[in-house]
């Protein structure tokens, strides 16, 4: 299972914004990958955590969406996102 403990859904986002995933696994979660509007930002193995700081002066105004992919050693992927707003 994947999630996006930090921004909230539909929450405002500027200057550096941390951003905080998790997965939880019944085998455990062997690779979670953080997107931003499609763009692949992080990546790690062996661990069930991501803090990413995002620095959104980069980004333009409007809507920006964040995902994270997570998959266990059998492959089983899950999926989260959310959606915020510069």
């Amino acid at each position: 299972t994947a999630s996006i403990t930090s921004p909230l859904n539909g929450s405002s986002v500027e200057g550096t914004q941390k951003i905080n995933v998790t997965a939880s696994d019944n085998i455990g979660a062997t690779v979670i990958e953080l997107y931003i509007d499609g763009v692949l930002k992080s990546s790690v193995l062996n661990q069930n955590t991501i803090a990413y700081a995002w620095n959104t002066r980069k980004e333009s105004s409007g809507t920006h969406v964040i995902s994270v992919k997570t998959y266990d050693a059998a492959n089983n992927m899950g999926i989260a996102s959310v959606t915020v707003y510069k």
